[in-house]
């Protein structure tokens, strides 16, 4: 007859249970490690699409097609992955598209220390003609003989023949350091011809600007009369006065037109 009885005590299943359950646990637990890791390294590494840089736009080889030169960040192989048109559309006689690139977010800008410059093709449903291309929503490129060149924001595509006109007027205010919001409150033509032009700019128009519902505040400081030249493409400014009438400019300028000057006030 044996010692010991055929069958465990309850207790010592349970130990048993707990022991075995222990080391599957143990067995199981450790590729969710792994997993976890996986995981992580996954996410560091995440890319994304960011747009170009647009340096110049050339006719294609088909009448549907133009090259855009563009510059991406170089250095490592993940900086700037496959360059391409994104997105294009086309209306109102405008081609527009996005350029971009895709690259690795983790990187960081001294690992990318270099410029490249790579031509990218966009091809449009028929032939582009003199369509204006609009890219990354950026300043247009308008057909100039066999190139494309920039549409300034205040001239656009076809400059004025009048260099009295307004646009070559705002174009000259804006590069005088006034407010795009001012560029008309600032400024008063007091002369022009297609050489020579006289402008009272006030660039302290909008210190007071008045509430709602009340009437302008009066700006005490003074304006500032600037006296321009044509300069082929745009006015350049060479004297300024504080007195009226003609002589502070003639002083630098003989050949300036004493018409559009002699009856001129000082500047208020």
């Amino acid at each position: 007859m044996s010692k010991w009885p055929r069958f465990a005590p309850p207790m010592l299943v349970v130990l048993g249970v707990l022991v075995v359950g222990g080391i599957v646990f143990a067995t199981t637990r450790a590729p969710a490690s792994d997993t976890g890791e996986a995981r992580t390294s996954a996410v560091e590494t995440v890319w994304s699409d960011r747009q170009a840089e647009v340096t110049a736009v050339r006719p294609g080889p088909e009448p549907d097609v133009v090259i855009a030169r563009v510059t991406v960040p170089a250095g490592e192989p993940d900086c700037a992955r496959s360059p391409h048109v994104d997105k294009v559309t086309e209306e109102n006689d405008t081609v527009s598209a996005n350029i971009v690139y895709t690259t690795r977010s983790t990187l960081s800008r001294e690992a990318c220390p270099r410029k490249e410059e790579i031509d990218v093709p966009l091809t449009a449903r028929s032939p582009i003609g003199d369509r204006e291309i609009s890219l990354n929503r950026g300043r247009t490129w308008h057909r100039k003989g066999a190139e494309y060149g920039h549409c300034d924001e205040y001239l656009g595509c076809v400059p004025p023949a009048d260099h009295c006109a307004e646009p070559w007027i705002n174009q000259t205010v804006f590069s005088a350091d006034v407010p795009v919001n001012r560029l008309h409150g600032a400024r008063e033509v007091r002369g022009c011809d297609q050489n020579w032009l006289i402008l009272d700019l006030n660039r302290h128009v909008g210190d007071c600007p008045p509430a709602e519902g009340a009437p302008a505040c009066q700006n005490t400081r003074r304006a500032n009369r600037v006296f321009y030249h044509w300069a082929g493409n745009g006015w350049k400014s060479f004297a300024g006065a504080k007195d009226g009438g003609c002589t502070e400019v003639t002083a630098v300028e003989p050949e300036f037109p004493p018409a559009l000057c002699e009856k001129l006030a000082a500047p208020n």
